[in-house]
Formats: C-alpha cells, sequence, structure tokens
C-alpha cells in the first residue's frame, strides 16, 4: 500500500510559472489547520506515515512550523517541494524535525539561468543553486524535480552534470502536464515515449539516482501506464478535498471533502477511481479508442474532467483542460 500522503497547503506562491498546473489567483486559500490535524491522525491509524508538504509554495502556509512540530510529534515522516527561493525560512522547522526530514525536493527546470529563469522567475536560478548548497551542508538528503518540455527538452545531460557538481542525492524527470496557459512548452506524445527511453538507458550508466514521474507515462500498453492508479496515494488539496492525485489540474479532480465524509471512506473512493481509470484505459486499447491527449496525466485529467474543481476567482482566460494540438 502507498503510504504517502500528498498536502497542497496553500494557493500562496511567490512565482508564477509558465507550466504550473494550479491556476493564478486573486486571492489565497489555506487548508485549515484543524482540519488537517484531525486527518493527520486518522491517516497515521490507517497506516499512513509519510507526508508530501507542496503547495503552492509550502513555507507560505501560515501554520507551516506548527504543522511540522505537530507531523513530527505523531513520528510520521515529512519532505518538502520547493521552488527554492526562500529556503533560508524553512531553516526553523528543518534544524527542529530533521530527525523525521526524508528528503527536500528542489524545482529546477533548466540547467542554465536563460533557460530555467524563462520558466518560472527571473533571478530564480540563481536561488536554486543558492537553496542545494544551503541545504547539502546540513547534510539533507536532495532531490531535484526536472520538467521537459519544447524549452529545455536538450538540457538534460547538462542538467545531470550540474546535479553532480551540487552533489544531488537524485534525479526525477517529468512532463508539462497540459493547462490552458502552457501550450508553448507542450511535449507530443512522441517526444515523451523517448525522453522515457533515454531515461531508462540513463538509470543504467549514471551515478546519480535518476526517475521518471508519471507525467511521461506515454506508453499505449495497457501494464505499462502510471501505478499511482493501483496504489494511489492521499491527496488533499486547499478546501480539504480529497482529489485524484496532485497532477490533477486547478484543486484536481474532487472525490469529496473531509468535512463531511471521512478519510478512510474517501480513501476507497480514489482506490476505486484508480481501478476505474486503469480498466477504462485497457478496454480502450483494446478497442483502439484513442483520443488526443490519451498518454499521460493527460489522460486522467481529461476522463476526471467533471470533478476537475477550479476557484471561483481564478482567471477565467485559463481554461484548465485542453487538447493538446501537437499531440501525435
Amino acid at each position: 500500500m502507498n503510504t504517502r500522503i500528498v498536502l497542497i497547503l496553500t494557493t500562496r506562491c511567490n512565482f508564477k510559472c509558465r507550466h504550473c498546473i494550479r491556476e493564478y489567483y486573486n486571492k489565497h486559500y489555506d487548508i485549515s489547520f484543524p482540519l488537517l490535524k484531525k486527518s493527520l491522525k486518522e491517516a497515521k491509524e490507517l497506516g499512513f506515515n509519510q507526508i508530501s508538504l507542496t503547495g503552492g509554495e509550502p513555507i507560505l502556509y501560515p501554520n507551516f512550523n506548527e504543522l511540522v512540530d505537530f507531523i513530527s510529534r505523531n513520528n510520521l515522516k515529512w519532505n518538502i517541494l520547493s521552488n527554492g527561493s526562500l529556503y533560508n525560512k524553512y531553516e526553523k522547522s528543518i534544524d527542529k524535525n530533521k530527525s523525521n526530514l526524508e528528503f527536500i525536493s528542489l524545482s529546477l527546470d533548466g540547467a542554465t539561468e536563460k533557460t530555467h529563469d524563462y520558466i518560472r522567475e527571473k533571478g530564480s536560478f540563481k536561488k536554486v543553486i543558492k537553496a542545494a548548497k544551503f541545504y547539502k551542508k546540513k547534510n539533507i538528503k536532495l532531490k531535484i524535480s526536472f520538467i521537459t518540455n519544447l524549452k529545455n527538452i536538450n538540457e538534460i545531460d547538462k542538467l545531470i552534470d550540474l546535479s553532480k557538481k551540487l552533489h544531488i542525492d537524485s534525479i526525477k524527470i517529468g512532463s508539462v502536464v497540459p493547462t490552458g496557459y502552457n501550450s508553448d512548452l507542450l511535449l507530443t506524445w512522441k517526444q515523451k515515449l523517448l525522453i522515457k527511453k533515454y531515461i531508462d538507458k540513463l538509470k543504467k550508466i549514471s551515478e546519480i539516482e535518476i526517475n521518471y514521474t508519471n507525467s511521461l507515462y506515454a506508453d499505449t500498453d495497457a501494464e505499462k501506464f502510471c501505478g499511482l492508479l493501483a496504489d494511489p496515494p492521499i491527496t488533499i488539496n486547499t478546501y480539504g478535498d480529497i482529489i485524484f492525485c496532485c497532477n490533477t489540474v486547478g484543486q484536481g479532480a474532487v472525490l469529496g471533502n473531509l468535512k463531511n465524509e471521512s478519510l478512510s471512506k474517501l480513501f476507497i473512493k480514489t482506490i476505486k477511481k484508480g481501478v476505474w481509470l486503469k480498466e477504462e484505459r485497457k478496454r480502450r486499447i483494446d478497442n483502439k479508442e484513442f483520443f488526443k491527449g490519451f498518454n499521460s496525466c493527460h489522460y486522467c485529467n481529461l476522463m476526471l474532467k467533471k470533478n476537475i474543481k477550479k476557484h471561483k476567482d481564478y482567471d477565467k482566460k485559463n481554461k484548465l483542460i485542453v487538447i493538446n494540438k501537437n499531440e501525435e
């Protein structure tokens, strides 16, 4: 059983990345801290013991330090996905709760300053490099999250070389998930397959551990697809909704809310939804019923589009579910 819980703590973020799968907001939303504590206690009883903190930028969650203290007191493990720009603000929680910290994952979307800053924010490349050096001095296990797109597709080798210099422990490589405002970055089905095959080769020879994420699973073999369909984590958004996977866009594909249903009941819904997605994919493959966007995370987003939740005040120019016109 997957023992991980993904917490989308907040919509607050100091970046406006070109490929972000969340909406760009006019207001901030934060998950209820009392609801979160109640849910984590229930999750522990169910056997969940690894907590992934994401957002937004996690440290901007108003109760971040209190949350990490709560996680450690309950003997749960925690990790962070961060853009690296506010690395020094995490120091208090890290120093106090280091024994329970699994790793920190830093988003690095270019091996060069020009590429990374184009995708994220001007000056962000230098900050994430500083963050990596800062965390390594503290002997923290460090991962790099690299999202391939049309702007950085040729920088994988350079990224690995840079990661070696920074003494990174592992690299996770994914691809851009279609929203409505990142069409200039989207890879084709064939490009995703080529990258995945290339990573398979690198895994055999690289000094650094390299893996790919579910957003690169573009195979049309029913058995070679995202493993999360068969073994999903629990993912909670800022509203307290249980959503199917953190890679469903906007505020996610909502299965229910923790204010109205127990976590155990909503987890069963998550499992059932994963089984349905897997079986439906196999049926479509057997019958050759393909559609544009059939690969990787785009498949689940399209199949679950009726469940996708958007904030009332999101930028309505951003159409969150679109077909990649470049798909082949």
